[in-house]
């Protein structure tokens, strides 16, 4: 068919362009939208011709694998040769089934891999039949590029750009993308077809019937041309029978022999492609070649491997729906049951029995059921559910179909496709209210529809189910609700619905855990440390060597509930582990929760480079997520370094996603909300801090938003009234917090309070209650390591001393504050405190250290430090989660500002930046 490629020309020139930018190393996606036939595979042949330099990877869809997992993944990797063998290592695990962030980390290096001799084009066709897995694991990796010279081509069916995931939506609609929508032939491109058809005469006429009765589709307009020659048109306007594409096929079909019918009504049941032999063998054809010879004559089959057995493949995904949909009902069902003997794989067998199936079949649909039972135990959610709704769909007995039904949406929901699970929302409302049929929606809607329509269901499930009668079923009602008020920061409900599930669970059942685990938060939430910690001590269990469910969950809550009470140094150890063990487990949204809170502990203890290494694991395993509230989380904590490095553009563009799509349950509100305000904060700019934290200010109940040290937003908020000069708002606001702190003897929040009191006492001119609010401060925080914190506590009291005219104890404050914040690259607060030395008569010298600091970005620093500590390109791609490309592109930045340096120098810079020298400074004359 590339043969006939005709026209497209703009659209070959935007593909043109956008090459051209790949080349330049910037990155970009297509979306090749259109209806089916309408030429989007031809213009990508097309395209790829006149580009026969560039490296390419590709694959199609196909919508009878679409359960098989990562099946367009091996596909791309086939693609690529011996490069792709790494790659296909990784898919070579059957149970449990790979994680898509590993395999969207293989899939980045083989896409690396296949740049160095210059650009490289992803291509995947078909897209809205890809089996979910590949489609998470290259959603990941698209996410990751940054500066690859790669452009991807996405082309998809125009009914079905609604039905892709949310993750690849956002991508694909996103800045660096492009949509590319493809039309009708024109009137002079029909008629160049037409030439290269053969067909020698064919007037303006012809061309303007032909693009009135086909609307110009390339298809329809070819196998019209090839049926019926222009001189049979006659002189009516209206074009000669058949016009459907589908007609025409059909009567291609009629022409065959018996035996050509008989082999393409086997290869259709099959599917797009099929092995020859097992087509010939369900067709009943001993001698199947004489067969295969007839149908592609008609053109209706082609022979991929012309050495014998090889496969056959129809030529285009509408010529086997238009057979398809031509065969007999009932024949169709005899083929799909034969080719059910003759196969061996669960999967497929299930296939094709489910497809012969006429009338309700509790067999059948309690074999569906099992192996839906088998794909939850690999890890398989979406391919379990599938097999649910099939087999519901063959349930004779009502009860049964509505179960079936429900835990299939239960699964959507647990596998974080939400969007899938809401396509079944009407269906599962139709049912007759009861506690499973409650509980389902009310799950659906905690990620879906929002607390208030959750917290109705979820009461509504709990009404009515009888703990006494199905403790499975009350346990699960009970850990959602645990789930649904944890959401909504209500720590003693969280706490008490926990406890419902616990003692409806045996001891070694994973939703016992989880129980566990949320009854902790719910504790701490409500300010009982001591209760929460024993219920999480348990975090040695291990499964033939690897860490189990128990250790995974229990270890999370422990880490935070450390965190919490400024225990670093084994919060660091505790999530660390963690992270690690939840990731291999493919329980993904405990390790981006565990990454990030480490990625906070990290921060608060100086270590800075870890603390931005964590981070992009959180981000990188978050974005595959559909919680909003973990988005929230995970781009809140991404924005604190680069707001207090003064990095403007990174901050705001982590600040912006983690309020983009949040949704209106208060973790994910908290969490946006302090995210902007703390961007706010370092920007000096008060009002906005107090506006962006207004939705926390109306929160209600208010325990789990107010306890202390969990979200750090009170002294945010006393900060900004002072700023503004509303000192007896801010006496007032901060009295309750403080109170609280105290009581729990919380030193990290008592501190950050005290310096937020300290600072208002200064402006409000009571200069001894200042005096003490800053001692106080200075007292909590020495003791905890907390090097960030104790320089905002000095440039505070330095500020105030230089306001009551005691420069000699300011300078030795600011110059304390102004080492740590140049050892941490604090650029913003760094100027503050160089502006109060001045005030104090001091000028501060430039240093190396702080020109290093100030002049790399976060990103470009840890890069920089990997390849220090002797990392490869490709490792620190792997430890940062993004391509080689990216990591090049970083560290030419890096060996630009520190003035041309080599790969060999970057270990001395980096050690000779890092020395402790205080920062140099001089008296002014004046002083």
């Amino acid at each position: 068919m590339s043969d006939h490629f005709v026209g497209r020309d703009t659209e070959l020139d935007t593909l043109d362009e956008l090459l051209v930018q790949a080349r330049a190393g910037a990155p970009h996606v297509v979306l090749l939208v259109g209806e089916p036939g309408i030429g989007k595979t031809t213009l990508i042949d097309g395209f790829l011709r006149r580009h026969r330099d560039v490296t390419s990877l590709r694959a199609g869809g196909d919508d009878s694998e679409m359960l098989y997992s990562y099946g367009i993944v091996r596909q791309l990797a086939a693609s690529a040769g011996p490069a792709g063998l790494e790659l296909a290592g990784q898919l070579a695990q059957v149970a449990p089934v790979p994680d898509p962030i590993a395999i969207g980390s293989q899939l980045l290096a083989l896409l690396g891999e296949r740049q160095q001799a210059g650009p490289a084009v992803l291509v995947i066709d078909d897209i809205q039949w890809a089996d979910d897995p590949s489609v998470k694991s290259i959603t990941f990796g698209l996410r990751r590029l940054q500066a690859d010279q790669l452009l991807v081509i996405l082309a998809v069916r125009e009914e079905s750009i609604n039905e892709l995931p949310d993750g690849l939506l956002r991508i694909v609609r996103g800045e660096l993308a492009t949509e590319i929508r493809l039309g009708g032939l024109a009137e002079h491109e029909l008629a160049e077809l037409a030439g290269k058809l053969g067909i020698g005469s064919f007037p303006a006429r012809a061309a303007r019937r032909l693009r009135s009765g086909t609307d110009g589709h390339p298809l329809f307009a070819r196998e019209l041309l090839r049926e019926f020659p222009p001189e049979s048109w006659g002189a009516q306007d209206v074009l000669p029978p058949p016009r459907s594409f589908r007609h025409l096929v059909r009567q291609r079909y009629r022409r065959c022999s018996t035996d050509g019918r008989r082999l393409v009504d086997a290869a259709a049941v099959i599917g797009l492609s099929a092995p020859l032999a097992l087509t010939a063998q369900l067709a009943d054809l001993p001698h199947a070649l004489e067969a295969i010879s007839d149908a592609e004559r008609a053109d209706l089959l082609q022979l991929v491997d012309a050495s014998y057995p090889g496969s056959v493949r129809f030529p285009h995904p509408l010529v086997r729906s238009a057979v398809y949909s031509a065969i007999d009902p009932p024949h169709r069902s005899a083929l799909h049951a034969r080719a059910a003997q003759l196969l061996d794989d669960t999967r497929t067998v299930l296939q094709h029995r489910f497809a012969a199936a006429r009338q309700p079949d509790e067999g059948l649909a309690a074999d569906l059921s099992a192996f839906a039972a088998t794909e939850i135990h690999n890890g398989e959610w979406v391919s379990a559910a599938t097999h649910l709704v099939r087999s519901s769909r063959l349930s004779p007995q009502p009860a049964d179909r509505q179960r079936r039904l429900l835990r299939a949406v239960n699964f959507l929901v647990i596998a974080g496709a939400a969007s899938q699970a809401a396509h079944l929302a009407e269906e599962v409302a139709s049912f007759p209210p009861g506690p499973l049929r409650d509980s389902t929606l009310g799950y659906l809607a905690t990620a879906t529809r929002g607390p208030a329509e959750a917290g109705r269901l979820l009461s509504s499930a709990w009404q009515q189910v009888d703990p006494a009668a199905d403790r499975e079923l009350a346990a699960t009602i009970a850990l959602q609700s645990a789930i649904h008020f944890h959401g909504r920061l209500d720590g003693p409900a969280t706490a008490t619905w926990s406890a419902k599930a616990i003692d409806l669970t045996e001891p070694d059942d994973p939703m016992r855990f989880v129980a566990e685990t949320h009854r902790a938060f719910g504790l701490g939430y409500s300010g009982r440390f001591g209760e929460a910690l024993p219920v999480v001590e348990d975090v040695t269990g291990t499964i033939d060597g690897s860490p189990d469910a128990r250790r995974v969950q229990h270890g999370a809550a422990h880490g935070w509930l450390r965190l919490i009470n400024d225990d670093l140094v084994t919060a660091r150890s505790m999530l660390h582990a963690v992270a690690v063990d939840a990731a291999r487990l493919v329980t993904l949204n405990t390790a981006a929760f565990s990454y990030a809170h480490l990625a906070r502990a990290e921060y608060l203890a100086g270590a800075w480079h870890e603390a931005l290494v964590h981070i992009e694991n959180a981000i990188a395993l978050t974005t595959e997520s559909e919680s909003d509230y973990l988005r929230s989380l995970v781009f809140g904590m991404a924005v604190v370094i680069p707001a207090a490095r003064g990095e403007w553009a990174a901050a705001r563009t982590y600040a912006d996603l983690a309020t983009a799509e949040a949704s209106s349950y208060e973790r994910a509100v908290a969490a946006a909300a302090l995210a902007g305000a703390q961007l706010a904060a370092a920007r000096d700019e008060p009002e906005r801090v107090l506006d962006l934290l207004d939705p926390i200010r109306a929160m209600h109940p208010r325990q789990g938003i107010d306890e202390p040290g969990i979200w750090p937003w009170p002294e945010l908020y006393a900060d900004a009234l002072t700023a503004l000069g509303r000192t007896a708002e801010a006496d007032a606001f901060l009295i309750p917090h403080e109170l609280l702190a105290h009581r729990r003897r919380r030193a990290s929040a008592i501190a950050r309070l005290a310096r937020a009191r300290g600072s208002l006492e200064s402006r409000a001119g009571r200069d001894s209650v200042a005096d003490q609010a800053f001692q106080l401060a200075a007292g909590q925080i020495q003791r905890l390591a907390m090097p960030y914190e104790q320089a905002l506590i000095e440039l505070a009291h330095g500020r105030h001393l230089v306001r009551t005219n005691r420069r000699k104890a300011a300078a030795k404050l600011l110059t304390a504050a102004g080492d740590r914040f140049t050892a941490l690259g604090a650029a913003p607060f760094l100027a503050q405190t160089v502006a109060e030395l001045r005030a104090c008569g001091i000028t501060v010298e430039g240093t190396t250290r702080q020109r290093l600091r100030i002049g790399l970005t976060s990103q470009e620093l840890v890069v920089a430090r990997l390849i220090a500590d002797g990392k490869t390109n490709r490792e620190a791609a792997a430890d940062l989660v993004v391509s080689v490309k990216t990591i090049e592109y970083h560290l030419s930045n890096v060996y630009a500002k520190l003035g041309g340096i080599t790969r060999r120098q970057l270990r001395s810079a980096l050690a000779d930046h890092d020395q402790q020298a205080p920062l140099q400074h001089r008296r002014t004359a004046s002083s």
